[in-house]
């Protein structure tokens, strides 16, 4: 990884001695460009926006059905769920949209889900 990723090491040129030279820049540098930032804080500013705009549905209560919620969830690629494969989540939530056209235009979230770009933004310019 150094060699890929380190614009002046080399990992040829590094043994346990030389560990003085390799400091905790060095680390994050690598780890920035694995991620294609050209810097550290270009991956923490980037990180940032990313926890800025994630969506977590509501944890499920007793009795508590958001249809509008459950569709997003299924229609989304998750990359954490071990439940069924993504070809069964988005059938679900196709079925569900059958079933209430309506989903799609319940919320922002939903409506982005969908694609329908004309309902996002009359959203945003009425928010």
């Amino acid at each position: 990884m150094v060699d890929e990723f380190h614009p002046r090491l080399r990992a040829s040129e590094l043994d346990d001695a030389d560990s003085d030279r390799f400091k905790l820049s060095d680390a994050q540098l690598i780890i920035a460009r694995m991620y294609r930032c050209d810097s550290w804080n270009e991956l923490r500013n980037h990180l940032k926006v990313v926890i800025d705009f994630t969506f977590t549905p509501r944890a499920e209560e007793p009795d508590y059905v958001d249809f509008s919620e459950s569709f997003i969830e299924l229609a989304c690629l998750n990359y954490a769920e071990n439940g069924p494969n993504p070809h069964d989540r988005v059938g679900r939530a196709h079925d569900l949209l059958v079933a209430d056209p309506t989903l799609s235009s319940g919320s922002l979230e939903a409506a982005a889900t969908v694609g329908d770009h004309g309902a996002v933004d009359a959203m945003l310019r009425r928010s």
